[in-house]
């Protein structure tokens, strides 16, 4: 392989994947970064249809209200009650994700420490994943 060629490859695996070939955690991540980036083309890509609603709709939307996400974890685990809860979606997973965030309008969270659970599953048995439902308790 010549060294351009190579040079390609990797600009190119550093460039922002596709939302379809990304893993559960990758998902999460790169949704994060992309409201970090104010990427919101890309933000919106990675939810599912009833979670870009909120996204462009509420006023306290990660689109409508976040200047920053920081210092971002993810956890990824099962999540088998909620296998069923998601029609149309399989291998539900649920993830954890600690982070930093500066708001534009302080409405419902404060700017700092923040820690939301998301729903993640694939369209279909082994689709894309997507992102289900953002949340941030029980």
């Amino acid at each position: 392989m010549s060294g351009a060629l190579a040079l390609a490859l990797i600009l190119v695996g550093c460039s922002t994947p596709a939302p379809q070939s990304l893993s559960a955690t990758a998902t999460v991540q790169t949704y994060y970064g992309a409201v970090n980036a104010h990427n919101w083309k890309q933000a919106k890509a990675l939810l599912s249809p009833a979670q870009q609603m909120a996204f462009t709709d509420g006023i306290d939307s990660d689109r409508n209200n976040t200047l920053t996400v920081t210092n971002l974890k993810i956890t990824v685990y099962p999540a088998p009650f909620e296998q069923n809860a998601y029609p149309g979606y399989s291998n539900i997973q649920q993830a954890g994700a600690s982070f930093d965030a500066t708001y534009k309008k302080v409405m419902t969270s404060p700017n700092g420490p923040q820690f939301q659970f998301l729903y993640v599953g694939r369209i279909g048995p082994s689709g894309p994943w997507r992102i289900l439902s953002i949340g941030s308790g029980p």
